[in-house]
């Protein structure tokens, strides 16, 4: 059985070479692949608007794939979906 969740909660996102490495959300998840998923277009400028990572906490007891989206009235990172399976 597998579950969707639409969160939109905000996430302290660990980029790594300019990719996700690491993330907190109610505990450290490791990133075990990463997706950009949408640009923005910023003049001259490209940004990852969002990723599709999959990830497992850091003791392997759990495991999900996650839409990461860039909110800048957050300020950072939301968790926009999560896919438990």
């Amino acid at each position: 059985m597998s579950m969707i969740a639409h969160v939109g909660e905000p996430v302290r996102l660990l980029l790594d070479a300019g990719r996700p490495s690491r993330f907190y959300w109610g505990e450290r998840w490791v990133v075990t692949s990463a997706e950009p998923d949408g640009f923005d277009y910023l003049g001259d400028e490209t940004r990852v608007a969002s990723w599709h990572v999959a990830a497992q906490t850091e003791d392997q007891s759990d495991a999900a794939v996650f839409e990461l989206t860039r909110d800048y009235a957050a300020g950072g990172w939301v968790l926009d979906s999560i896919a438990y399976a």
